[in-house]
């Protein structure tokens, strides 16, 4: 048995708006690397309890629902690339007839640099935003982060992708507290080297003047700096 959440993201509107129940709708583009994450009432009693299902696609023109293929993975944080059409996506629940199991421990994530940082459990899939500006590029972690290659290793990360200057990567909580620094490169941005002097040697011939801005002036001259 499948239990709607009632917690709803769908992305309608100019241009593909994303909006949760709320209403309150944020833009994306068609291509722009977007993190959804499931909020969701889950609820219990003596019988039972209800855990997070995946994510649910409705085809607004035949209103089919079916587990949606474009998420990256069925965990209640994850990310898709935004289609260049409208999308209506929803976190779904079952039920699952045994009572509950105690709260998993929770760790600490401290994220210098970008965004991230908060408590969760081991195993986690969280959402590191970094954003580049101009003069400082993204270089990487301290201390270095082991590539998720494919895999959830604990304490891995993966790199998602670019949207413009914004970086998005995927990090799998480890059983432990844990900070990552994220370490930019600054660019040096000074002004353009000075322009060579050039000089044209002659006795009778007329020169123009093209370095001083002076396009079509005759200069007779036997050295003429341009």
């Amino acid at each position: 048995m499948t239990l709607w959440s009632g917690e709803i993201i769908a992305i309608n509107g100019e241009p593909f708006d994303i909006q949760a129940n709320n209403g309150q709708p944020l833009g994306f583009v068609g291509g722009e690397i977007v993190t959804i994450r499931f909020t969701g009432h889950l609820w219990s009693n003596d019988q039972g309890h209800s855990v997070f299902a995946g994510w649910i696609e409705l085809d607004q023109l035949t209103g089919i629902e079916q587990r949606s293929q474009r998420v990256a993975s069925h965990s209640e944080t994850t990310y898709l690339v935004m289609p260049g059409s409208d999308l209506v996506l929803q976190g779904s629940t079952k039920w699952v007839s045994a009572p509950p199991p105690p709260p998993p421990p929770q760790y600490n994530l401290i994220v210098n640099g970008g965004t991230g940082s908060g408590s969760y459990i081991a195993g986690a899939r969280v959402s590191i935003v970094i954003q580049e500006s101009p003069g400082r590029s993204f270089r990487g972690f301290e201390p270095a982060l082991p590539d998720a290659d494919g895999g959830e290793a604990p304490g891995s990360i993966r790199f998602v992708g670019r949207w413009g200057s914004t970086l998005f990567f995927m990090y799998h909580m480890p059983a432990h507290d844990h900070t990552i620094n994220v370490v930019f490169t600054s660019l040096s941005i000074g002004p353009p080297p000075p322009r060579p002097t050039r000089y044209y040697m002659g006795n009778t011939d007329f020169i123009t003047n093209l370095a001083n801005g002076q396009q079509g002036k005759r200069i007779k001259s036997s050295k003429a700096l341009l």
